[in-house]
Formats: C-alpha cells, structure tokens, sequence
C-alpha cells in the first residue's frame, strides 16, 4: 500500500510539473485591460466588460454572480491564500483528530504532512526560492490523499459524509493551488543588483 501512494505520489507530482510547464508555454503574455470593450454583434455597439468577470486566461466571463465569486478567490492572492490555509488546515485537523480517533497513525501522518507542506509553502521566507516544488508538492500529496481514500475505502467512501466533505474540502484546495503563480522570476528580480546611475558633470561654456 505505502510503495503504491509513493509511486502515485511521484507520478502526480511529475504530471502537476509537466501540465503547469505547458500551460505556461502556451500562454500568452498578453495583459488584460480593464476598461476592454467588446463589439454586440446585433447592434455594433461597444459594451463595457465588468472587470470582476475576466477570467484568469484573459477571456470575457458572463456576469453571472456565481463566476463573479469564484474569479475573486482566483484571482486574488490575499484571498486565494487565506481560503488555501483554511482548507488546508481543516483537511488537517480532521486527519489528525481520525488519527487520534481510531489509533491510525498513517492519519495522523497525513495530517502532519499537510500542516508542514502548508508551513514550507507560506510560512518559511527561507524557503521562498522553493515555493514552487512545495506547491507543486502539495498538489500531488493532496491528489496522492483522496486516491489512498478511494483504494482504502471504495464505494463505502461514497456514503461517509466525514470522508466526502473532507475530500471536497481537498479538491477545492486543490483547484486554488492550481491558481498560485511561480515565484521563481520574482525571487530573481528582488535578488539582481540595482543599476547604478552615474551623475552628470556639468561643461562650463566659455
């Protein structure tokens, strides 16, 4: 069972690098103006598009109210990461109170994995020029998590409310990691020297 998560593991986190190496390269460095127009196709006239309904690859979102919230927890990194802490911290808790529950101590395991994946991710400044692999990590322990509850449990999962809300709360916690940017080219932009500007030596005219 435990060489079964580990080569699940290994394999999510190799998919989780490919899949956002690629989506990277095929996107496009194109920035999203606010106050972009589109042309109505019955009446040629321009409408304004609601900032709020842009989605993060650039498109037009219709306003509906439901997309208007999901994009906030998206788009915004101080919301994106306190709803990644909170998810994170639950799945978390509830692993290790299970733990404590029924003497298990790979739950118990579980859960402390999460918390030090969590504190490496947002609260080790040291290991900032890591955040990337850490993220990504934590996606393929979350992705390895609910594939171990589904081999361990099978369809009788499917009716422990305990075990669905908890694998909803991974999957959403999932989907936000997917949202989190890289680092790496802000960590090297703060690392580079400033450019030194040499003053200017006044010519006296005769």
């Amino acid at each position: 069972m435990l060489m079964t998560l580990a080569v699940t593991g290994t394999a999510l986190y190799g998919s989780v690098k490919l899949l956002r190496h690629r989506t990277q390269k095929r996107a496009q460095p194109s920035v999203v103006n606010a106050a972009a127009v589109e042309l109505d196709q019955p009446t040629r006239s321009a409408t304004p598009i609601d900032p709020d309904v842009i989605a993060p690859s650039g498109k037009a979102m219709p306003p509906v109210k439901q997309w208007r919230i999901l994009n906030r927890f998206t788009t915004n990194p101080s919301l994106r990461k306190t709803s990644i802490l909170a998810l994170g911290g639950a799945t978390s808790l509830t692993h290790i109170a299970l733990g404590l529950q029924y003497s298990s101590l790979l739950f118990i395991w579980n859960g402390m994995g999460y918390a030090a994946l969590l504190a490496a991710n947002y609260a080790m400044p040291r290991l900032a020029r890591y955040r990337n692999e850490s993220r990504d990590l934590l996606m393929a322990y979350t992705g390895t998590t609910i594939v171990a509850y589904v081999l361990q449990e099978g369809l009788l999962g499917l009716i422990s409310p305990v075990g669905m809300v908890n694998k909803a709360v991974e999957l959403g916690m999932l989907g936000l990691l997917w949202f989190e940017p890289d680092t790496k080219r802000i960590v090297g932009d703060v690392q580079q020297p400033a450019t030194t500007v040499l003053p200017v030596t006044p010519v006296e005219t005769v």
